[in-house]
């Protein structure tokens, strides 16, 4: 049985969470759109990843209806706050070194594989291999399964020379 058919109840961080994830959805989504600024060059790559990323916040957002209706099923989100948190100061950490505007692509590459291999690490596995007839966790699949496509799109970005 996998974590999203454990039944429904709410975890009392649960609420913390969930704002933790959409803040770190948006904050990656920001750094995508500082290296489509950075970039031209690769422009379309970073600014399709930094709308999707914003996609995420949003289905996330509409998720907290959810929980205001107390209807969210266990383990929609599986991380815990402090691997969360920390994943925030990642964000951080590489807002200042944007800042001080000496990232070059390859590191745009790097900061962007370390932002999504993260995010996999604390989501992807417990809720995208759990069968589900809940139409949330479906749809939270599809975002995680998302996520796991930033990894490869970024790779093969790399593996191609990315930048010309």
């Amino acid at each position: 049985m996998g974590t999203a058919d454990k039944g429904w109840r709410m975890d009392s961080d649960l609420p913390e969470r969930l704002e933790t994830w959409i803040s770190i959805e948006l904050g990656i989504a920001g750094i995508y759109h500082a290296f489509s600024r950075m970039f031209a060059e690769a422009e379309g790559f970073w600014a399709d990843l930094a709308r999707q990323e914003e996609n995420h916040a949003t289905i996330l957002i509409v998720g907290k209806r959810y929980i205001q209706g107390g209807q969210l099923p266990q383990g929609m989100v599986p991380a815990s706050l402090p691997h969360m948190k920390s994943t925030l100061q990642l964000i951080e950490a590489f807002r200042k070194e944007i800042a001080v505007g000496r990232v070059s692509p390859e590191r745009a590459q790097q900061m962007g594989l370390a932002l999504e291999e993260t995010i996999e690490e604390g989501y992807l596995l417990e809720v995208m291999t759990g069968k589900t007839d809940s139409e949330i966790i479906s749809r939270l699949q599809r975002l995680l399964l998302d996520t796991r496509s930033h990894v490869l799109r970024i790779r093969t970005f790399v593996e191609k020379g990315g930048y010309p």
